[in-house]
């Protein structure tokens, strides 16, 4: 007797499809596009013991990721940060670090764009995308210890293509859109006077130097 069921002879078909539809509607690259992402500025203010830290970003997000965004698709992002102790002719010592997690997402109902950090639950919805990345800084402050022996602070924003859906991970490595990295940026930090206030570096305004 044989079975006369329908079998799924189409499932893993119906995936590579699926799969394919991912890579061509959000990865595959446009000729001259490029999404960059910058720290224009820092916040280097003391809150009790800490430094608070609050990065100013620099956005230009291109339209494969723009339609992954709209389409579902979670962008996580990698907030790092790490106090310095220059040592002259040498490798600068990392004195502390942190790291934040932080997620962006769509929401066709509502029609509001969520920002996450994942480390502590706090979120901030947006009506408009652009609102969100100009204060992904201000939701997720880095806070490191002050150190007698720090004279700087470097931070990195990174897009971490690891948490993308299975299809789209590796041809974003190879896709111009998809990289949002804005390597280490280093920032002198302020000094604090006998009177308790806090007085910047010359000339440094709360600018930084890209390191590699």
């Amino acid at each position: 007797m044989t079975d006369s069921r329908p079998r799924p002879v189409f499932t893993g078909f119906t995936q590579s499809v699926l799969g394919c539809l991912l890579l061509f509607l959000f990865v595959i690259p446009l000729p001259g596009r490029t999404s960059e992402v910058s720290i224009e500025s820092a916040s280097i203010l003391p809150r009790g013991p800490l430094w608070e830290v609050t990065p100013v970003f620099r956005w230009q997000v291109e339209a494969p990721v723009l339609e992954a965004i709209h389409s579902g698709v979670a962008l996580r992002f990698q907030l790092k940060g790490r106090l310095l102790k220059n040592i002259p002719l040498w490798w600068d010592t990392v004195l502390e670090s942190q790291r934040h997690n932080l997620e962006v997402r769509y929401f066709s109902l509502s029609k509001q764009y969520l920002l996450k950090n994942l480390d502590n639950g706090q979120q901030r919805g947006f009506l408009r995308l652009d609102n969100l990345w100009q204060q992904m800084g201000q939701l997720a402050p880095l806070q490191l210890p002050q150190r007698a022996s720090a004279d700087a602070v470097e931070i990195r924003l990174r897009l971490d293509t690891g948490a993308l859906p299975a299809a789209m991970q590796l041809p974003t490595l190879l896709n111009s859109a998809w990289s949002l990295d804005t390597g280490w940026r280093r920032f002198a930090l302020p000094t604090t006077s006998a009177a308790g206030s806090v007085e910047r570096p010359p000339g440094s305004q709360g600018v930084g130097e890209k390191t590699p």
